[in-house]
């Protein structure tokens, strides 16, 4: 159901009417409960996101934000589209194309997939700390703000001071110095939400 919202088909529509339209979880849930008569409670659009899509972009089927690939990680306007060469041959299902388009798109996706790793890495912040070592935090949000602090802010004003710990949306915890901040008498739990116990 998921990929024939994607490719904005309805019950009737057949695979070769399948398009390619930017939409949102909240568009994904809205089109469900219209067309095929399936409704989810608004707090589950969360769920979607990290047990659908999520998986969906890690297989390559869809892009995340092709319209504005610098839009924070958690934007609220984050909008996927189905990857072009799976569009094609979602096109050709049920078709005699099929078998053939079928290996012809499993070949692709070996080269996609080294393409998109090396895409994935151009949309990092890099971070150099204090001890000269570099730290990648995902592109958006407040990180570039953190990359000014980290780099201009604490050398002139907290000069030999140490980062102890640095997490972003992207990875809750890029640095995590757990025996420092012990000493210290801060305990971070890696598994919630606000991490300071």
């Amino acid at each position: 159901m998921y990929t024939r919202r994607l490719v904005n088909l309805k019950p009737a529509d057949g695979w070769t009417n399948a398009a390619a339209p930017l939409v949102g979880i909240h568009e994904l849930l809205g089109f469900f409960a219209k067309h095929y008569g399936v409704t989810y409670a608004e707090n589950t659009r969360e769920t979607v996101r990290r047990y659908t899509m999520h998986q969906f972009l890690q297989l390559g089927l869809t892009l995340k934000n092709p319209d504005n690939p610098a839009r924070p990680i958690n934007s609220p306007d984050t909008r996927y589209q189905i990857e072009p060469t799976f569009l094609k041959l979602v096109r050709s299902f049920g078709s005699d194309e099929w078998s053939r388009n079928l290996s012809l798109y499993l070949r692709s996706m070996n080269q996609l997939a080294r393409l998109r790793a090396r895409e994935r890495k151009l949309e990092l912040v890099p971070v150099q700390l204090p001890d000269g070592v570099q730290v990648n935090l995902a592109r958006g949000g407040q990180n570039q703000l953190v990359k000014e602090i980290v780099e201009q802010f604490c050398p002139r004003f907290t000069p030999n001071g140490k980062i102890l710990y640095l997490g972003d949306t992207g990875e809750k915890m890029r640095v995590f110095a757990v025996d420092e901040l012990a000493l210290l008498g801060i305990a971070l739990d890696k598994h919630g939400n606000n991490g300071l116990s």
